[in-house]
């Protein structure tokens, strides 16, 4: 794509080792951008449309961007003392993405750049791993610019209000699966693997079955197939898989159906350490960086009372804009045909007013 990238290795408080790519420009010392991918996701899964790609269309008019990987997928599966084959590797949820990944990030940005402030860009997961951090380590607020989230994953809709028939029953059953999956010590979810993504190459790619893959899609993000480019969705769908913990899997779905709150660990373990026997809520009150949503009104994982709830609770919003094309769903930020007309400009727009 015509840009080269440096790696960075950053450790965090708790001793995981991530490692975090900075595309290089031909105007170094631009405004820093710190973009962070979805579950299950990588940096490279922020890069799906090349150059039409959100990343390298804010490289390409001179910001300095950094994609992080979040603790335990394909890029970030070291830790200084536990290996991926032991359990408390996988001991995290997105709470610890958010409260020891992102500081440890934003520090090293800053650190390297010498700005004092770095915008963050959020995609689903990665919008909840920021409002963690903006409302349980308060003073990162003053180091972030502006924070633009995408598809934003905190306030949820109800069961009842969930359209995906998959994603109802996923979620119904999810404590009874992640405590199969947990008995059968499979602690990681969804990890890169050379089958998975020959299988979905494959199933996804140009033939018969592609029509079952992009049924799947529409049932987990919102149905949009015009909006995607049919050559390269066997290619883009093998990046999906990049790794995550099954408590952040279970951390997930326990927010939609007790509301954005800290990890449940169960009665006893609750009062133990949160002296209450229900998690606490995350202070979103606390949040005062200046913040910026963005989302589809076909997006099956949030909705519009979603979205409107979260900026009514979050006190500094410049901007909660649905994309105004009605289809818009999940995952067209990062693989959708019109996002460069419809998303992109505007987001890159709305930072460049902010310098």
């Amino acid at each position: 794509n015509g840009f080269g990238y440096q790696q960075h290795r950053i450790k965090t408080e708790d001793g995981y080792l991530l490692r975090t790519h900075r595309i290089l420009t031909k105007t170094p010392n631009g405004p820093p951008v710190l973009m962070q991918h979805g579950f299950t996701l990588a940096s490279d899964g922020m890069m799906l449309m090349d150059k039409k790609s959100l990343a390298l269309q804010l490289a390409e008019v001179g910001f300095d961007v950094w994609l992080n990987n979040q603790r335990g997928n394909w890029y970030s599966r070291e830790h200084v003392k536990y290996k991926p084959n032991n359990y408390k590797f996988w001991d995290y949820s997105f709470h610890e993405s958010g409260y020891y990944d992102l500081p440890a990030v934003i520090n090293r940005i800053i650190s390297v750049t010498n700005y004092s402030q770095v915008f963050y860009i959020g995609h689903s997961m990665g919008t909840t791993v920021f409002l963690v951090m903006a409302s349980m380590r308060p003073e990162y607020n003053e180091k972030v610019k502006a924070a633009v989230l995408l598809s934003p994953v905190a306030t949820t809709p109800t069961l009842r209000e969930l359209t995906s028939p998959v994603l109802r029953i996923t979620l119904i059953n999810a404590d009874h699966l992640y405590k199969i999956l947990f008995r059968s010590r499979l602690y990681e979810f969804m990890p890169r693997v050379a089958n998975f993504i020959t299988a979905i190459r494959k199933v996804c790619g140009p033939s018969n079955l592609q029509d079952y893959c992009l049924d799947i899609l529409g049932l987990t993000a919102g149905e949009h197939r015009t909006n995607l480019n049919m050559s390269r969705i066997g290619d883009q769908g093998s990046y999906l898989g990049a790794g995550s913990s099954i408590r952040t899997a279970h951390h997930l779905s326990q927010i939609y159906k007790t509301g954005f709150r800290q990890y449940n660990y169960g009665p006893s373990e609750n009062l133990r350490r949160y002296n209450n026997v229900t998690p606490p809520l995350y202070p979103l009150h606390k949040i005062s960086a200046p913040v910026a949503l963005f989302w589809g009104d076909n997006d099956v994982l949030i909705n519009s009372r979603s979205v409107n709830d979260l900026a009514k609770m979050l006190p500094n919003v410049i901007e909660n804009y649905m994309i105004e094309d009605p289809k818009f769903n999940h995952v067209d930020f990062m693989v959708g045909l019109n996002s460069p007309i419809v998303a992109n400009n505007y987001i890159i727009n709305l930072l460049k007013n902010m310098l």
